[in-house]
């Protein structure tokens, strides 16, 4: 995001979330900024991979919740890949 909270492609940070245990899951607030994906009802893990001028990743679910609402599908998964920006360096 740039200083404003606003969606920063060309320059902001990717930030990843992830629940991977040792604590309760927090809720996610749908209406955050610039949120891309959410599941706040699975623990999980994600592989990271770094490579020159880029990264890709692979989010899959471990558990459900025991708190989950009734009907919540029994996993997630997320992948993806993008290149990054250069700092000017």
């Amino acid at each position: 995001m740039d200083p404003l909270g606003n969606a920063d492609p060309r320059n902001g940070i990717r930030e990843f979330v992830i629940g991977t245990g040792g604590e309760g899951l927090d809720t996610v607030v749908p209406t955050t900024p610039n949120l891309e994906a959410w599941a706040d009802q699975y623990y999980g893990t994600m592989k990271l991979t770094l490579r020159p001028g880029g990264y890709h990743w692979d989010y899959e679910s471990a558990l459900e919740s025991p708190t989950a609402p009734s009907g919540t599908p029994a996993s997630y998964s997320d992948t993806g890949s993008a290149s990054c920006h250069s700092g000017g360096e």
